[in-house]
């Protein structure tokens, strides 16, 4: 039943890197190009954003908006809350994977006290006690288990990747989360669908950011790899460059550093209590 959920997921992988192709021959040669070493795949990526962009404008972003103006701030943190405490599941799979079980206890603690205390997650009880909210997906372990550099690249409808990321997600959400389990598949479906619409929702506030920026591709481009930088420097412990940035990297070091201490500090006074 899992594995059917798994190859589902590749079949719809499947069907979306069809659309590239198909999309990528039917589009005109976009003349911006900056050359980044890590977007060797920018002329489509560019075009994939564009069709992107024109989704979000005519679908995505009214029922983001729909959903933000008309829903109470207390059931928006709510369901928000409820979506970060299941999100524990693949976070706490891929601890286990890259046999950190460390953070793989601190983690399932924090789900275990927001599930109980914080009502099936309702209420982020873990952050108050100190253990600060940490992410894992398959695309991390992969680059613990060695893999290299990828490069950046534009999903139709779902936005910004990496090669190798592309590959993991079929993994990550239907092999190693929730809602592989659920039964029938399609309140899965709908409730990825809810995730992504208060995710979008909660985007709403840097949408006249990018409309000012220079370069809204670029823009996107560069702070989604600095995110995954981020991340990845959380995981490992070390920085690669991405495109430069000394300052933005000693930043995610010194953060990264504080953020690791406040755990320790906190599973400390968990155990001794």
């Amino acid at each position: 039943m899992r594995m059917n959920f798994l190859k589902n997921g590749y079949k719809f992988l499947a069907c979306l890197i069809f659309g590239v192709f198909f999309l990528s021959g039917c589009a005109t040669t976009n003349n911006n190009l900056t050359h980044d070493p890590k977007d060797p795949l920018e002329s489509y990526n560019r075009k994939m954003h564009a069709f992107n962009m024109e989704l979000d404008k005519l679908f995505f972003r009214p029922v983001a908006v729909v959903y933000d103006t008309f829903l109470p701030w207390p059931i928006k943190k709510g369901i928000n809350n409820f979506f970060s405490n299941v999100g524990e599941v693949p976070t706490v799979a891929n601890d286990i994977l890259q046999t950190n079980f460390y953070q793989a206890t601190s983690d399932s603690a924090r789900f275990v006290f927001n599930s109980i205390i914080g009502i099936g997650g309702l209420f982020d009880v873990a952050s108050k006690m100190g253990l600060e909210k940490n992410y894992e997906d398959f695309g991390i372990t992969l680059v613990k288990w060695g893999a290299k550099d990828s490069a950046y690249f534009v999903i139709p409808i779902l936005g910004p990747s990496t090669l190798r990321d592309l590959w993991s997600l079929p993994v990550n959400y239907f092999g190693l989360s929730v809602w592989g389990y659920v039964r029938p598949m399609w309140i899965g479906y709908a409730a990825i669908g809810v995730r992504y619409v208060d995710t979008r929702a909660s985007l709403l506030a840097g949408d006249k950011m990018l409309e000012q920026a220079f370069d809204p591709y670029a823009f996107i481009r560069d702070a989604y790899l600095q995110r995954r930088l981020y991340l990845m420097d959380e995981n490992a412990g070390a920085v690669a460059d991405v495109g430069g940035g000394g300052d933005i990297v000693t930043d995610v070091k010194e953060k990264t550093n504080s953020t690791r201490q406040k755990r320790k500090a906190a599973m400390s006074k968990i155990v001794s209590q």
